[in-house]
């Protein structure tokens, strides 16, 4: 007859018990993590409202109310996937947003430089140096709207 080995019945339970802890936390995490994503797409739509939706339409479809005044139609936003392979340009979209490097932004430069616009309109001076980690966000929360209205 073998003996019990009490010590690996404890130590095998003691495993049992964090495996199941750490079930129970990564379900809160990610149920956490999904509010946050969902509040992240709720600030880029405010994002986009405010300072995309004149040009490119409340619906990102390139007919908003000051479209009409621009030498060449902002594009369809709801597109950008399906017109990259059904992958969504994330780099070329920040670089469009972001504008530090013109060239590579979409269209003509009348597509405002917005993380600029971000950085002056926003934060006081004793945030100065955190603007550029600020800016990053803001244009982020923007992307992620965008890449949540893609359609096929």
């Amino acid at each position: 007859m073998k003996d019990i080995d009490w010590k690996q019945i404890f130590l095998s339970g003691l495993i049992g018990i964090f495996v199941f802890i750490a079930l129970i936390a990564s379900t809160k995490i990610v149920r956490a993590e999904s509010d946050s994503y969902e509040e992240t797409i709720s600030s880029g739509q405010r994002t986009y409202t405010r300072f995309c939706s004149v040009c490119h339409g409340n619906d990102a479809m390139g007919a908003g109310t000051f479209a009409k005044n621009l030498t060449k139609r902002p594009p369809d936003l709801t597109k950008l996937s399906a017109n990259n392979e059904n992958i969504f340009p994330w780099k070329r979209v920040y670089e469009s947003i972001d504008g530090k490097n013109r060239q590579l932004a979409h269209g003509t430069p009348e597509m405002p430089i917005w993380g600029q616009t971000f950085d002056l309109s926003h934060w006081g001076d004793h945030q100065l140096e955190y603007a550029d980690v600020i800016v990053r966000g803001r244009v982020f929360e923007l992307i992620l709207y965008l890449e949540s209205i893609q359609q096929e």
